[in-house]
């Protein structure tokens, strides 16, 4: 019993509207997981994997719009263009240098 607790997984679906060069902090369950990003946008395709935990990001994905770094995200932190995804004391951050606003659907696997 105890072994099946420690394997319960959890799952956050997160829909975010952000600004260009704006920001959106998510307060995952658990340090450590795997996150799904995808940009529902008809001008733009952005899709990537990228896994976490409390002091790191490291992008599972080719998708050459989406980078990843540590640190507090302000707004035009990352490159312009790019879609930054940071972990910094606990939180995830969606940084959108993309152009325009965007809808972003995040899926996060802890």
């Amino acid at each position: 019993l105890v072994y099946l607790l420690s394997y319960i997984n959890c799952m956050q679906n997160v829909s975010l509207v952000i600004a260009d060069d704006g920001v959106s902090t998510i307060v995952p369950v658990l340090a450590s997981g795997l996150m799904s990003v995808t940009v529902v946008d008809g001008s733009v395709n952005v899709q990537g994997i990228v896994s976490f935990s409390s002091s790191s990001v490291v992008k599972s994905t080719t998708a050459s719009d989406i980078e990843v770094t540590t640190g507090v995200l302000t707004g035009t932190t990352g490159t312009d263009a790019k879609l930054t995804i940071s972990v910094s004391g606990g939180k995830l951050y969606v940084e959108n240098r993309l152009g325009g606003s965007k809808n972003i659907h995040v899926i996060i696997n802890t």
